[in-house]
């Protein structure tokens, strides 16, 4: 008998049916990375969808400021990012700590 190709479950939520999508930006070069430096994360994107009504509720972006990295040429032109408006960001466990605060992380998947 052929295997049979799993199916996509959707999962009742106790939360409400509200989940977090979380796309990161990170710190990149155009071949290969500057010596000294790595990749860090230079923003979070968040969006809420709620499931049940299969639409987006919310969107959220927080700036973090790398630390061991510098935003590119490249990157900007990948992200839309600048060393400027990076500088303005959150350090990283700051911007861990509102995405778990002010958005509920720990609570959603």
């Amino acid at each position: 008998m052929p295997p049979v190709a799993a199916r996509p479950t959707l999962v009742r939520m106790e939360h409400g049916g509200l989940v977090n999508v979380v796309d990161v930006e990170a710190t990149c070069w155009e071949g290969e990375r500057p010596p000294g430096t790595v990749s860090e994360i230079i923003e979070i994107g968040l969006t809420v969808v709620d499931l049940d009504a299969r639409e987006r509720v919310s969107r959220h972006g927080i700036l973090v400021r790398p630390v061991r990295s510098r935003v590119s040429a490249f990157c900007t032109e990948l992200t839309g990012l600048t060393q400027a408006e990076v500088d303005t960001g959150l350090d990283f466990a700051a911007a861990c700590r509102l995405l778990a605060t002010a958005y509920g992380a720990g609570r959603r998947p």
